[in-house]
C-alpha cells in the first residue's frame, strides 16, 4: 500500500508538513466489547440509522440494581447504556461488537449494589456467531487493564430529588466540558437555585432529564422539560455525521488521482507532466498539450469526480466533498508550475467552469482559511 506521501512525491508536489493529519485523525483511547441488544429505536436525526439499548450478562453475586436489569428471551441482562446512531441493523437478542471510550463502575456503600454505565459506544458489527455478550466482571476487567474504568460512588435515599438544568451543572461541576455526557450522581449544595426546590441534594442524571412530565417542587412552582439530553444527543448526532464527512475526505485523499498510475493515463502523464510543469496554467501552450493528451485526460475526468468535467452539467452537479478535493487539487497544481499562482488560477477557473459569484466566494474563503 502506497502512502499519501509517496503519491505526492510521484506527482512532484512539495511536501511541507503532514504532521497536522495526526491531530485531525488522532483517536481517543478505546476498547472493544460484545453486548446484547435490549431495545432498538430509529435515530431521531438520521434516516436509516438506529440506536440500541445494550447490556451484558451478570450473575446474582454481582448485585445489580433491579431497575438496571432487563429480560430478553427468558434471560436477564444488565443494562449498561446506549449506542451512537449506526447503519448496522440488529434486533433485540442479537450480540453486537462495539467500541467504547468510557466505562463507569458505580457502587452503593449502603447496599453494596454495583452497576456499569458505558459512554461513547459505537457499533462495529453484528456478531452472528455469538449468542451471549460479555459479562459484568469481564467488562470491569477490560476497563481496569485499559485504564478506561472509572470508579464512582452511588448515593441513594435522599429526601429531595430533582433534575438539574445545564447551567446549574456548569456552575457547580468544575469538571464540566461542553458536549460531554454526565454520569448519574448528586451535587451537594448549600443553596438550591430558585425554581429547583428546597433541600441540599439534586439529582442530575441526564437520562432522567429527558422526561417531559411537569414536576412540582415543594414551593408549588413548576419544573419544565430540561433540554440538556436532547442537546447532547444532537451534538453527538452532528459529530457522527461530521466524522463520516471526514472519513470520506480521508478516503478521497488516499485515492486521489490513482488512475494516473495505470494505463491509459500513465503513458500520457509520463510524457506530458514534465512539459506541463514548464508551462503557465491556462496558457495556449498548456491548452495545446491538453489537446494532445485528450484521450487520457477524458479518461481521467471520467474516473475522478473532483473535476467539473466529470459531470455532464459541470460544477453545478458536484457535492461538497468533490469541491474540497477540487480546490486542494488546484492548490497542489500551482505548486507544480514555476509561476503557479492560486489567485490567478481561481480567476481563470471561474471563467473556465462558469462558477457563480456566490460559490466562488465560498471557495475563495475556504482556500484562504484552510488551504495554505
Amino acid at each position: 500500500m502506497r502512502t499519501i506521501e509517496n503519491l505526492l512525491q510521484d506527482e512532484e508536489i512539495e511536501i511541507k508538513d503532514l504532521d497536522f493529519l495526526e491531530n485531525i485523525v488522532k483517536p481517543k483511547a478505546s476498547e472493544e466489547m460484545q453486548v446484547i441488544v435490549l431495545k432498538k429505536s430509529p435515530s431521531d436525526s438520521i434516516d436509516g440509522f438506529f440506536c440500541y439499548e445494550i447490556g451484558v450478562c451478570f450473575s446474582p453475586e454481582d448485585n445489580i440494581p433491579e431497575k438496571l436489569q432487563e429480560k430478553i428471551d427468558d434471560q436477564v441482562y444488565h443494562h449498561i447504556g446506549k449506542t451512537f446512531s449506526t447503519e448496522v441493523i440488529a434486533t433485540p437478542g442479537q450480540v453486537l461488537a462495539i467500541t467504547w471510550n468510557t466505562l463507569n463502575l458505580y457502587k452503593d456503600a449502603n447496599t453494596d449494589e454495583e452497576y456499569l454505565k458505558l459512554y461513547e459506544s459505537s457499533v462495529r458489527e453484528v456478531c452472528a456467531e455469538s449468542d451471549q455478550p460479555d459479562t459484568f466482571k469481564n467488562a470491569i476487567e477490560v476497563g481496569q487493564i485499559s485504564g478506561l474504568l472509572i470508579h464512582k460512588d452511588a448515593v441513594k435515599n435522599l429526601d429531595l430529588v430533582y433534575p438539574v438544568p445545564l447551567e446549574v451543572i456548569k456552575n457547580f461541576d468544575p469538571e464540566y466540558r461542553r458536549g460531554e455526557q454526565f454520569d448519574p450522581g448528586y451535587i451537594e449544595l448549600d443553596k438550591i437555585p430558585e425554581g429547583i426546590g428546597e433541600g441540599r441534594f439534586i439529582w442530575f442524571d441526564i437520562e432522567d432529564s429527558k422526561e417531559t412530565d411537569v414536576k412540582k417542587n415543594d414551593g408549588g412552582s413548576e419544573m419544565n422539560y430540561d433540554s440538556t439530553q436532547d442537546t447532547l444527543n444532537h451534538i453527538k448526532e452532528v459529530e457522527t455525521l461530521m466524522k463520516e464527512m471526514v472519513r470520506q475526505l480521508l478516503d478521497r485523499a488516499s485515492k486521489h488521482d490513482l488512475s494516473k498510475l495505470k494505463s491509459p493515463e500513465k503513458e500520457a502523464f509520463d510524457e506530458y507532466t514534465p512539459k506541463l510543469k514548464n508551462t503557465t496554467y491556462g496558457s495556449e501552450q498548456y491548452k495545446k498539450y491538453l489537446r494532445e493528451m485528450s484521450d487520457s485526460v477524458k479518461h481521467h475526468y471520467s474516473k475522478n469526480s473532483h473535476h467539473p468535467e466529470h459531470y455532464k452539467s459541470g460544477i453545478g452537479e458536484m457535492d461538497l466533498i468533490d469541491l474540497i478535493e477540487m480546490i486542494c487539487d488546484w492548490k497542489a497544481a500551482t505548486l507544480r508550475h514555476k509561476d503557479g499562482n492560486m489567485a490567478k488560477s481561481l480567476e481563470q477557473n471561474q471563467k473556465r467552469f462558469g462558477i457563480e459569484n456566490q460559490l466562488m466566494g465560498i471557495l475563495s474563503k475556504t482556500i484562504k482559511n484552510y488551504v495554505k
